[in-house]
């Protein structure tokens, strides 16, 4: 018996020693996960801020009448804003030498395409023919154009002829617009109508994956007006042409904080951005519209790219560009873009202000 009973306690000696030991490994495991040292996440890099304070971007807004309790939705396609970087580069302009785009060149461009006078010149504006086709409507009557290929190969091969078709634009995306003329004015063309000319826009290729906006949405540039006269100097109407470059192969890139896509949206509803393009939905957009009161505006798309103004500008900045629908009075609709700089506000210099703007009616 007395060997049965210390069997037992040495049993539960054991078992006792066991749990003690399992208990000591289980808590040294912890205390080791506890006061473990793990190394500290390195601090994301800040933007270098390159250049200082950049410019305000030179947007070129449009008049419109809106209501003093007017309202913004955001109804978006997708089911939230889009999620932005929280940084983004920024491209120095490079000057264009005078063998490039000069007086004799813009000269030598107006002349082969029959425009008379001075062009306005690369170095202070854009480049800007156009041809009094009114004194002369046989320069359009008197071709057809019967597809969007037919313009767009014409546009290509005339921007080529003169030299100003860099590669850039040959990798861009381009819009083609049919036109007729009615009652001497220039109209979109119904279906299965023959044109008797086209409008070419061209757009420049995208920059870090991100479009490329002009000061109009709807607009390349170069933008060509043209028809398919036989007469080299009748082809063209009229031609809207500025190419800046930029230098993308720096080895120091400039890189600048950016705005989120929420701050960007609460900046909008406080009446911030340009509204750059309109037009009623259905609309030709050859027809000039008279605004009415737009009473409400809501934002479908919301899009992160680089702007391209008219103007020669000394970067290449990237904005957010609003796509929306305005409400107006008498039930009608409209298309409406808005652009807003998408660099943080403490990195740009103060606005200018501009001649156009908003009109606000009490409606």
């Amino acid at each position: 018996m007395s060997t049965l009973t210390e069997l037992k306690h040495q049993i539960r000696l054991t078992t006792k020693v066991i749990l003690i030991a399992l208990v000591l490994f289980i808590g040294y495991r912890i205390a080791v996960k506890i006061f473990q040292r793990t190394p500290p996440v390195p601090p994301k890099p800040k933007p270098n801020v390159l250049f200082g304070k950049l410019p305000f971007p030179q947007f070129e807004p449009i008049a419109l009448l809106l209501s003093q309790n007017m309202i913004y939705e955001l109804d978006l396609l997708t089911p939230s804003l889009p999620e932005s970087p929280e940084k983004v580069y920024v491209y120095p302009a490079i000057s264009l030498s005078a063998s490039l785009f000069g007086p004799e060149r813009d000269k030598k461009v107006a002349a082969n395409y029959g425009f008379l006078g001075e062009p306005q010149n690369l170095f202070t504006r854009a480049y800007t023919l156009t041809f009094d086709w009114k004194k002369n409507p046989d320069s359009i009557t008197s071709g057809a154009i019967k597809s969007e290929s037919q313009a767009e190969n014409l546009a290509i091969g005339l921007l080529k002829q003169s030299g100003i078709f860099p590669p850039d634009l040959n990798q861009g995306k381009r819009t083609v617009a049919l036109l007729k003329l009615v009652g001497g004015e220039i109209r979109q063309i119904d279906k299965n109508e023959e044109a008797s000319l086209a409008r070419v826009d061209f757009f420049r290729q995208d920059v870090d994956k991100l479009s490329v906006y002009t000061s109009n949405p709807k607009k390349g540039s170069p933008s060509i007006l043209l028809t398919s006269n036989s007469d080299s100097k009748k082809q063209i109407l009229s031609l809207e042409y500025s190419f800046w470059n930029y230098d993308f192969t720096s080895q120091h890139l400039a890189e600048y904080p950016l705005k989120s896509s929420d701050e960007a949206w609460m900046e909008i509803q406080s009446g911030g951005g340009a509204m750059v393009y309109f037009n009623l939905v259905g609309l030709d957009p050859n027809i000039p519209y008279t605004s009415t009161t737009i009473l409400k505006i809501r934002v479908k798309k919301v899009i992160l790219g680089y702007y391209d103004s008219k103007e020669q500008q000394p970067y290449l900045e990237p904005i957010y560009v609003f796509e929306c629908e305005a409400f107006l009075e008498g039930d009608k609709k409209g298309e409406l873009t808005i652009y807003l700089p998408a660099i943080t506000n403490d990195w740009l210099t103060t606005p200018e202000p501009t001649t156009e703007t908003t009109e606000t009616s009490s409606q």
